[in-house]
């Protein structure tokens, strides 16, 4: 509870600042797709990923808070299927056992500042071949 608060009064807005010109020059960048022109180009199947996807540091925070860690909200984050974070909750994130490993994997993760395997991986136990 004490950390939910904590982060809520970190992220304060005046924390931010906006940089226009940064805004405007990349919007002067953009290039304006229509899916008329994706379909023409033969894309049938389009991802949008915002921002650099996943990061390590973030994944591993989630995983090592207690609640969140059981709640599979880093396994949300990071994008898995719904039926590993309902197995995740369901069985107490393993007996205990799928939250340790969770918390090392993503810790070798943020030392390797790497976790793209683990990411929109669909299996409850996304560091293994099985399940």
């Amino acid at each position: 509870m004490v950390a939910v608060l904590g982060l809520g009064i970190a992220a304060s807005a005046a924390n931010y600042t906006i940089d226009e010109q940064s805004i405007d020059a990349m919007i002067e960048m953009a290039e304006e797709v229509s899916p008329a022109a994706l379909e023409a180009q033969g894309a049938s199947d389009v991802t949008i990923h915002l921002g650099n996807g996943a990061q390590p540091i973030v994944a591993w925070i989630l995983s090592f808070i207690p609640v969140t860690g059981w709640l599979a909200i880093h396994r949300m984050y990071m994008g898995t299927s719904i039926l590993a974070v309902l197995l995740n909750i369901v069985t107490g994130a393993g007996f205990g056992i799928v939250y340790v490993v969770d918390w090392i994997v993503l810790l070798i993760g943020v030392l390797d500042n790497n976790i793209g395997k683990y990411c929109n991986n669909g299996r409850w136990l996304m560091w293994a071949d099985i399940i």
